[in-house]
């Protein structure tokens, strides 16, 4: 009787262990997949950071000389100057987007 329950529970263990192997197997499985699916997102946000970055060299180099007047005018502020020459690259903000010195405000409030 103790050799029938030994041999039940050594059953029993193995296929708690292979469940378990499964378990794991299958875990690692969603983790392979994650992890590639993570990288491929990455690799299209890198692109997507390198096509804006060569639009905004390409409209920094038609815009050149409004550019360096901006940049020269002593009157203004350096976050006037950043909002003048986004605008000038970029155009007007979408709606609901704050502009900086708008979020410049926002820090002060803060204080």
């Amino acid at each position: 009787m103790k050799t029938v329950i030994a041999l039940r529970s050594s059953i029993e263990q193995r296929k708690d262990r292979a469940r378990a192997d499964r378990d794991l197997e299958r875990k690692l499985a969603d983790s392979e997949s994650k992890r590639a699916h993570d990288a491929r997102r990455v690799e299209v946000l890198e692109e997507r950071l390198r096509l804006v970055q060569l639009d905004a060299a390409a409209a920094a180099l038609e815009h050149v000389r409004e550019l360096r007047d901006i940049s020269a005018d002593a009157k203004l502020s350096a976050a006037e100057k950043l909002e003048r020459t986004r605008r000038r690259l970029f155009g007007d903000s979408p709606a609901g987007v704050q502009t900086l010195g708008e979020l410049d405000s926002r820090k002060g409030a803060g204080k």
